[in-house]
């Protein structure tokens, strides 16, 4: 059976080894395109129209999957850092849909996708095999468990882009939205 030890490296990893994996892991989901479309590109490359649609009622739109995983990425910052707990809501609501609101929800993705590719690249092998005070959860399963979960949303986003062009012209904003 292959485990993440061995996967990784065996058991005599080193903190190069272990910092270099979850850096190219953390990069891949994120930045770099190879075999996924990164989460940042995805967001990035959203117009605020196609930001705002979804196809029905109960599917989010790719900006509310955005601040989702924003909030996400908060906590994983609180939890890398000890800085304070961001207080994230699971799924915020989408209060101002302009946009100039989409393009702010965009560039403080950006940024905490850099701020946390900067300390993820300056944790230790302990750093990570700590869990963060007031919980078990060791920082390496939850750094595992987000990239994972931010892979997923991305694939969402990539699926309703391609909603939206499918759609035509019968393509629905989310309630309450201007295109101006």
């Amino acid at each position: 059976m292959v485990t993440i030890q061995t996967w990784l490296g065996g058991n005599n990893m080193s903190k190069t080894h272990l910092q270099e994996s979850y850096d190219y892991l953390f990069r891949l989901v994120h930045t770099s395109e190879d075999w996924i479309a990164p989460l940042l590109k995805a967001v990035e490359t959203t117009p605020f129209e196609i930001a705002c649609y979804s196809p029905g009622k109960s599917v989010a739109s790719i900006w509310e999957i955005s601040a989702h995983v924003t909030g996400w990425m908060e906590d994983l910052l609180h939890d890398l850092t000890g800085s304070p707990d961001a207080g994230s809501v699971d799924w915020p609501p989408v209060l101002s849909q302009t946009p100039f609101a989409w393009t702010a929800q965009k560039q403080h993705l950006k940024s905490l996708v850099l701020r946390l590719q900067d300390v993820l690249s300056h944790c230790s092998e302990e750093d990570l095999m700590a869990s963060p005070p007031g919980t078990t959860t060791l920082r390496h399963r939850r750094l595992s468990s987000i990239l994972v979960h931010n892979a997923y949303h991305a694939g969402q986003i990539i699926k309703l882009k391609q909603l939206y062009h499918a759609s035509g012209k019968d393509v629905r904003l989310g309630e309450g939205v201007t295109a101006e």
